[in-house]
């Protein structure tokens, strides 16, 4: 004869049916459910509620609109309206002061992948997106922090590069690091790929 099956257990999955597809890591301020543009699996971006609701509207409103107008903009680069535009984010950190999230696309044809990266931080109180205005750093601190990273790796830096229109997307890390994203050959030969360098503040 079959055992019964205890009420208890069926309560526990009943609730487990109940919970929301929603994740909060602890110590997060902000929780985010993962969406998808038109159903794309490829096409990722977050949706974030609770920690601040008048704030997090004004955030999904702004990556709601950021990967069709990616691919817009791409199509419209590569006068083609079939080239593939992949997403995924990151999110880097997450509390009552600032939520910062990376986003990188992987686009173009088949067989000649493309990749930026692109970080954003956000005020968690209001929902404004933070300019390089925002932050308490100078051109000059990004350069030497560029020629450190330059020195061990043998590149060299031109001295034609203008850092004060190339400094423009940054993140903070989870430790509240600062870091500053530059694109695939905007200061370096294109072979050393996307830049990343952490700003000591």
């Amino acid at each position: 004869m079959p055992k019964k099956t205890s009420p208890i257990v069926f309560v526990t999955l009943a609730l487990l049916l109940l919970l929301p597809l929603n994740t909060r890591a602890e110590g997060d301020f902000f929780t985010v459910k993962n969406a998808t543009f038109q159903g794309n699996s490829t096409q990722n971006y977050p949706v974030f509620s609770a920690g601040n609701p008048k704030a997090a509207p004004q955030i999904n409103t702004f990556f709601q609109a950021l990967v069709p107008t990616f691919i817009t903009q791409k199509r419209a680069s590569y006068q083609d309206d079939n080239i593939y535009v992949k997403s995924e984010y990151e999110i880097t950190y997450n509390d009552n002061n600032y939520l910062s999230v990376i986003f990188t696309f992987e686009y173009g044809l088949e067989g000649w992948p493309q990749t930026q990266m692109f970080g954003y931080v956000f005020d968690s109180k209001t929902g404004r997106q933070l300019s390089v205005k925002d932050l308490q750093i100078t051109s000059q601190a990004i350069k030497n922090e560029l020629k450190k990273m330059f020195n061990a790796k043998n590149i060299k830096i031109s001295k034609d590069i203008d850092l004060t229109k190339q400094i423009k997307n940054f993140y903070y890390d989870s430790n509240f690091n600062l870091h500053v994203i530059f694109d695939k050959g905007s200061i370096a030969p294109e072979a050393y790929g996307i830049i990343d360098i952490t700003i000591n503040e």
